[in-house]
């Protein structure tokens, strides 16, 4: 009866591991009721398993098919990948068995596993053996997840101090008590599972405060992205005044060629006309026309704001379809990186060398937009780093694009060449994301 608990309270932490891992790297298939009912069912099957199997390889392809299997039911996952990450899952359970056996093998100085045959110690070892899995899975699942961890790799390496020296006085504590004739069984189970669950709790603690920190981080690229929106409609405002002024002017203009005509001055009515022509023409070839009224925005507010500072901005906008994505989010894409553009841009001595291009395009579903700009030589190459003084408030840009670019399952290209540097987003052109 005392095995079958055990083996019950095992089981339990297994598919708790299990949910954990899977709920970290992937969407949720069936309802909460479902899922219930999916765990209940998968703690019994490991229940059994665990007490008639243990110790065989048998076991091993058993849990193998019930993880593939339970996997594929409950997360959103291709079938490959479901039964890849299941063997995987089983893969790292089983190791974890070994790293917790075979040491203990050899500190115990036993010549078999016979302190296992001991409830308490099958019991310890057990749930030393899942907590040990748990924190190799939850490594995984940092890497895997779609939400990065915001915390340094070096946090990650001091954090390993937790399960390591858990791991080391679970078994000097086996050792201390198997050496003992009336050693307390209890005892040494209770400590155990309280040192295993404060370790767990730590660990939960930490994946929530990462949690929190990429929040944080989240918000303030939300506070960016208001920011450069705000001066977006600036820029906008400023367009629109200058082209309300230039309607008033040119009113006035062709005022003057009536006038001129009337008065019989032909000659200079005609060159006046012509003036007014060749200036048309000029800014007609200053306006940007790709059909989208919405990338026609953005990109002559960051033309106007270009040309002021001494840079040529060139465009490419070919959409063979229509844009589905949000808009505002499309527009944060190209604003922030034709403002880094333009800013590198500037710190180039060469005035002739001042060029930045931009081009979109969608096809096959998906969007793409790239741009290309002249990096000053010893110029910061490190995108996700600004290379401002206020480094608190800045350096959001590219993590805002990073942000929305993931949304539509995307991806960030970066490449510096011969002085030129070009930073490319492709992405989903589709609102199911």
């Amino acid at each position: 009866m005392l095995r079958i608990i055990a083996c019950f309270v095992i089981a339990c932490a297994e598919v708790g591991t299990l949910e954990f891992f899977f709920s970290r790297i992937s969407e949720r298939r069936q309802s909460r009721a479902v899922g219930i009912a999916a765990d209940a069912v998968m703690t019994l099957l490991i229940t059994a398993l665990s007490y008639f199997f243990s110790g065989s390889e048998l076991m091993f392809v058993i849990h193998c098919v019930l993880t593939c299997t339970f996997v594929l039911i409950m997360y959103k996952l291709k079938l490959l990948a479901a039964v890849l990450l299941g063997i995987v899952y089983s893969v790292l359970q089983a190791i974890a068995e070994m790293i917790t056996v075979l040491p203990a093998r050899v500190l115990m100085g036993s010549d078999g596993l016979e302190f296992l045959n001991d409830m308490g110690m099958f019991f310890g070892f057990a749930m030393l053996a899942k907590f040990i899995a748990f924190v190799i899975l939850f490594a995984i699942s940092n890497k895997l997840s779609k939400s990065k961890p915001m915390m340094s790799s070096g946090f990650y390496a001091v954090l390993l101090i937790q399960p390591v020296s858990t791991f080391l006085v679970v078994i000097i504590m086996a050792k201390c008590t198997f050496e003992l004739e009336n050693y307390p069984t209890a005892m040494f189970v209770i400590l155990d599972i309280l040192m295993i669950a404060a370790s767990v709790i730590t660990i939960l603690l930490i994946c929530r405060q990462n949690d929190y920190l990429e929040q944080k981080i989240r918000l303030s690229v939300y506070d960016e992205q208001m920011n450069k929106q705000q001066e977006h409609y600036a820029e906008l405002y400023a367009y629109h005044n200058e082209l309300r002024r230039f309607k008033h002017d040119y009113k006035n203009q062709l005022f003057g060629v009536v006038g001129m005509l009337n008065e019989g001055r032909t000659e200079e009515a005609v060159q006046a006309l012509k003036k007014q022509a060749d200036f048309l023409n000029n800014k007609g070839n200053s306006l940007i026309n790709s059909g989208n009224p919405g990338i026609d925005a953005v990109l002559q507010a960051k033309l106007s704001s270009a040309q002021k500072k001494g840079i040529l901005l060139t465009c490419m906008i070919k959409c063979g379809e229509d844009i589905n994505i949000d808009m505002l989010e499309l527009s944060t894409i190209i604003g922030n990186l034709t403002d880094n553009a333009v800013e590198a841009a500037e710190k180039i001595s060469n005035l002739s060398e001042r060029e930045v291009s931009v081009s979109l395009f969608t096809r096959g579903g998906r969007i793409s937009v790239s741009v290309r700009n002249p990096i000053a030589e010893g110029a910061n190459r490190n995108f996700d780093v600004t290379d401002k003084s206020d480094k608190a408030n800045h350096g959001y840009g590219l993590k805002s694009v990073r942000a929305i670019a993931q949304k539509y399952d995307g991806e960030i290209f970066t490449a510096c060449e011969d002085g030129i540097c070009t930073v490319s987003v492709n992405m989903k052109n589709t609102f199911e994301v």
